[in-house]
This record gives structure tokens, sequence and C-alpha cells, in this order.
């Protein structure tokens, strides 16, 4: 028999293999009893049904992230928003230029660098990525600074938007 602790700092308390096997069929939505291969009979080995009901819980938890992962905000992503046409003539204006150019290495400070950048599969690719943890709420934008109000992209240029505003009025 296995020992269960019942919460922090409490002593385990011992539970049958078939106790703990229908407890965790409860977490999973499954009804408890006996498991395909187990003969379906009441002398089924209360190991396997507890091995059972693990894998059936651990199915269970899979399914619900990959579902999560999977809602993803409404809207257009950031490769859509930000696509090279877009760039290129932003980043062709010498003040955007002068006002990156603070935040980047010094190679990569000229419009061409940038340009180039803009284009490349490995920037879509970060976008992108990027993006899926912004539209699936993966990514906490808290740790920017920036209080968005919801998941999607707008959502997240609003908050950008607002941040820049706020900073704006405390310097005047």
């Amino acid at each position: 028999m296995g020992l269960l602790p019942q919460g922090p700092g409490q002593q385990p308390q011992q539970m049958a293999p078939a106790d703990l096997a229908a407890l965790l069929s409860g977490m999973t939505g499954a009804p408890p009893g006996p498991t395909a291969g187990t003969g379906g009979g009441s002398s089924a080995d209360p190991g396997a049904s507890l091995a059972a009901a693990l894998l059936a819980a651990m199915a269970h938890r899979q399914q619900q992230q990959r579902a999560a992962a999977m809602a993803m905000a409404p809207g257009p992503g950031l490769t859509e928003v930000l696509r090279p046409e877009v760039l290129t003539p932003l980043l062709q204006d010498p003040e955007v230029l002068e006002r990156l150019s603070a935040y980047l290495p010094e190679e990569q400070r000229s419009r061409e660098s940038l340009i180039t950048l803009a284009r490349s599969p490995q920037f879509q690719q970060q976008l992108a990525t990027f993006s899926s943890a912004l539209q699936t709420g993966q990514l906490d934008l808290a740790q920017f600074g920036l209080n968005a109000g919801g998941f999607t992209v707008a959502d997240f240029l609003r908050a950008i938007q607002d941040l820049v505003d706020r900073e704006r009025q405390q310097q005047h």
C-alpha cells in the first residue's frame, strides 16, 4: 500500500492502489472500474489499474495543454502586420533609423542591414514565435511594462502605444 500525504506538513496516510486508481480516474472524468486488458472482472490487478489510471491522467492533462495552446486570439499575427514591404519604408526614414540604432549592435545600424534583417527568414520565424506566444496567452506582457487588455496583436500594439503615451506625459 502506498502512502499519500494529505497536505503540506501532514503525515502520509495509507492508500491502497485501487483507491488511488479510483481517485485518479475521478480527476480525468473517466469512470472508475476495469480497464481494457484486465479481463473486466473485479479480480483485476490493483497495480495495473493504478498504472492505467496514471496513464489516463497524463493523457488527459496533455490533451488539455494542447487545446489551450491551439486556442489563439483572433486576428492577424505579427508576421502579417510587420511584413517586409511594410517595414522597408519605415526603415528608410532617417529618424526611425536613428531611434533604433541605440538598441542595435554597431554592425547592424545601417539602413541596408536593417532591411536585410526584416526580410530574413530568421526574423520572420521569430515574429511568428513571438506572435504565437502572444496570441495564446503564454507571454506575460507585464514583463515588458505593458498592460494589454487581451491577447490579440491589436491589444499588444495598443498597449505599446499606451506605454509610449504615458512616457511622453511623464517627460512633459
